[in-house]
């Protein structure tokens, strides 16, 4: 529900007025359509802890219902709020908690009004919006124009949008996303199975994909470069972590699985929970891949570049920044220019091709890798110090300054 004329100029006298005095304590709504189990609801829960560590009271805000996957991840009951795609209510609640800052993630529900209504307004662009048209994305940055700021996760994803739309009235300020190194350094934590127990042997070199299966991810691609490598790479086993995601481009690849000539050399991994993922890295991946259609700021790859694992990277993100500061091969895109490929070539031709026009270019990445091994192991190794730069307390510090 929207609200009418006469209500919204009643809550802008309200807000005027209250506004004109101190805020008890800074406060932020993070805002989000809804909390499902993935990347942005991990960066989502960073940013809340990372708020109120800073003493910030912070409140995750979902438009609908699903939010089963965060209720036990935050501190209190009262800091996860749900309005029913309801103005009035969000409005309310947003009142009763003296709420002057909203920070928005793929989300814009009631954005103008309550910039009207005095609210300070961050939006983070989290990736490349390549399932919009042109029209529903020129449309989409003129809503943007009620942000204060919006924020790219990297300088790709702004230099995307600004060539799509051709927008130059936002404020724009690039802010890389960061992780929280600890979970990956938990104490006590182990993984439920071993590489013997996956069948893979000890002088097997394992590549590992870890991500949900979408087409975005192009993991069908995954199975063409397996077929090329284990030709003059039979040591070679590549590992999939991550949950179906999209059932219908899963089951698409399964079925291609059952006939990939590489099948013997692909292992398929039962999930781990999050503060299990520094021990998958390190015993289970020699290798990581990550080579994906597109992509903000992927965190897997912060994370294995933080456990010292050697990586190749599709030009996505900030993979050329991290060909510098870790032990990073980028191998090709699979197509010439992201900002004309549309959402129908990504999901009913590139991400369906078994056999990518990157493959022999992700294919060498990996073969380079796995030829020169423990070179590449000690470079990883001495780059993990570059890792600091991409931490959450740089990350939620960059936020902070932009609330007021």
């Amino acid at each position: 529900m929207s609200m009418g004329r006469k209500q919204l100029l009643s809550w802008w006298l309200k807000f005027h007025l209250r506004n004109r005095r101190p805020a008890r304590k800074d406060a932020v709504a993070l805002i989000v359509t809804g909390m499902e189990k993935g990347g942005l609801e991990q960066v989502i829960l960073d940013l809340y802890h990372g708020y109120k560590k800073r003493g910030i009271r912070a409140y995750i805000v979902c438009q609908n219902r699903r939010i089963e996957a965060v209720k036990e991840l935050v501190d209190a009951p009262e800091d996860l709020f749900v309005f029913d795609s309801d103005l009035p209510t969000l409005v309310h609640f947003l009142w009763r908690r003296d709420v002057r800052a909203l920070h928005y993630h793929y989300n814009t529900f009631g954005m103008r009004e309550l910039r009207f209504l005095g609210f300070r307004i961050i939006y983070t662009m989290h990736n490349t919006y390549t399932w919009m048209s042109d029209e529903e994305i020129r449309n989409y940055a003129d809503r943007l124009t009620s942000a204060h700021t919006v924020v790219p996760v990297s300088e790709s994803v702004r230099d995307y949008f600004l060539h799509r739309t051709g927008n130059g009235n936002l404020h724009l300020q690039v802010i890389k996303n960061g992780i929280d190194f600890s979970d990956l350094e938990k104490e006590g934590v182990t993984l439920p199975y071993s590489r013997q127990d996956l069948g893979i042997g000890p002088s097997d070199v394992t590549v590992g994909f870890v991500g949900s299966f979408y087409h975005a991810k192009s993991q069908i691609g995954m199975l063409g470069v397996a077929e090329r490598l284990v030709r003059d790479h039979p040591q070679l086993k590549f590992i999939f972590l991550g949950n179906n995601g999209d059932e219908n481009y899963h089951r698409r690849f399964m079925e291609e699985y059952q006939s990939c000539e590489a099948r013997d050399h692909i292992v398929f991994v039962p999930p781990v929970s999050h503060e299990q993922m520094g021990c998958f890295y390190r015993q289970m991946v020699d290798i990581f891949a990550l080579p994906t259609l597109h992509e903000g700021n992927p965190l897997v790859a912060l994370e294995a570049m933080y456990c010292g694992r050697p990586m190749v990277l599709t030009p996505i993100g900030i993979a050329e920044e991290l060909s510098e500061k870790a032990a990073c091969l980028v191998c090709d895109a699979a197509y010439p220019e992201l900002e004309r490929v549309t959402d129908d070539e990504i999901k009913n031709h590139l991400s369906l091709q078994k056999h990518p026009a990157n493959e022999a270019s992700i294919a060498g990445c990996i073969a380079e890798i796995a030829d020169h091994l423990p070179e590449y192991q000690a470079k990883a190794e001495k780059c993990r110090a570059n890792a600091a730069e991409y931490s959450i307390d740089r990350m939620v510090d960059a936020y902070v300054k932009l609330l007021h």
